[in-house]
């Protein structure tokens, strides 16, 4: 097959396909024919209906070749053309005297199929079969065709190695023999299931019919690309290419928490933004109980020998501010200072006193 591109490894092409093959039903006429029993065995040939026989056509072998195949087929063409040809298939049986023959007789039909087949970069599979009419063909087309089918049966034997006193793989394989190129002289074909025997010479046939159709290619004794993709033995047709790419898909549960989680933090932003337009003070009030220590504004009972916890734990009601403790001055001075009580006076009302009352702080004045 020519035309397919597996660059991404999930493309897949699904297409249908025509094709055929030719069937045969065979039946055994005897498995004990001598040679006079052969001659005896005649069919139409060139116009005369005893014509041919079996040992006729299968002496021509020993004449030309100096071999003698296993087993002989004969082509017995139809009384018309648009009626199916059959097949007389004689081969060598095992006997004592080497002298006798299995002779059947099998019909011929073509059987035209069109099958869908899915190919990957793992290979191709069939997906449906089923089995079409054929088309209507001429009687040109037909002659031709029993000239092309009359040619693979007459050259069949010799398609394998053909070595006098031995059985043919081809037989050895209809005949179920896993040693299909051994030595063995004959099979012997008392008992043999026809429809295995059918079923089997079918796969072997079409096998050489196939090879037949482009004997450069299927063999590969030539480019697999051909040089006019228009050759009769060529078929062409539209594939459906499937490609698999990955998707996303949101899952509602973690959407859903990213929305509330980003709007909680978009609103404390705008919190933080709102809160620094309205703090005037630097930001220095993080550990303000630090500020406290050695501070002459802030009262803290205990010194400055209290550590950071005791501190902050004393300190934990008192409030704070920044202000401007020299308000008197042309600058200003900004330090953290206890917001005293209402109405109360005490120790650290003193520094108030001495220093004076505290200022706010102001945006355009000076400050140390």
């Amino acid at each position: 097959m020519q035309g397919l591109s597996f660059s991404n490894n999930s493309t897949q092409y699904e297409f249908n396909f025509e094709s055929g093959y030719i069937d045969f039903n065979c039946f055994m006429i005897t498995n004990q024919a001598s040679l006079d029993d052969l001659k005896k065995m005649t069919y139409p040939e060139d116009g005369n209906s005893t014509g041919g026989n079996l040992w006729k056509d299968w002496s021509v072998y020993w004449k030309t070749q100096k071999k003698e195949p296993s087993f002989n087929a004969v082509t017995v063409s139809p009384a018309s053309l648009f009626d199916d040809p059959y097949l007389l298939y004689a081969t060598q049986q095992v006997s004592e005297d080497r002298n006798k023959h299995a002779v059947f007789n099998c019909t011929t039909a073509r059987i035209n199929l069109r099958t869908s087949l899915i190919c990957t970069t793992q290979g191709c599979r069939p997906q449906r079969q089923r089995r079409i009419r054929a088309l209507q063909m001429s009687e040109g087309d037909l002659d031709r065709r029993l000239t092309a089918f009359r040619n693979a049966v007459r050259e069949w034997p010799q398609m394998t190695a053909v070595v006098t006193g031995s059985a043919s793989a081809t037989d050895n394989y209809i005949a179920n023999d896993e040693n299909a190129y051994g030595p063995q002289y004959a099979q012997n074909w008392t008992g043999i299931d026809n429809e295995i025997f059918s079923r089997r010479l079918t796969a072997a046939f079409n096998t050489v019919w196939e090879a037949g159709s482009d004997e450069y290619n299927v063999t590969k004794s030539s480019s697999a690309l051909p040089e006019n993709p228009a050759d009769l033995w060529t078929n062409r047709t539209d594939a459906t290419i499937t490609t698999t790419e990955p998707a996303y898909y949101v899952n509602r549960l973690w959407a859903v928490i990213l929305i509330l989680t980003t709007t909680f933090l978009q609103l404390l932003a705008i919190c933080g933004l709102v809160l620094r337009c309205l703090i005037r003070g630097p930001d220095i009030l993080g550990f303000a109980s630090s500020l406290t220590r050695d501070n002459a504004f802030v009262p803290v009972l205990g010194g400055s020998f209290q550590g950071g916890a005791e501190r902050a734990r004393s300190l934990g009601k008192m409030r704070v501010q920044l202000a401007d403790v020299q308000p008197r001055e042309s600058r200003g001075y900004i330090a953290l200072s206890a917001v005293p009580p209402v109405g109360s006076a005490g120790a650290g009302d003193k520094a108030y006193e001495e220093e004076g009352s505290l200022g706010q702080l102001k945006e355009k004045r000076i400050y140390m």
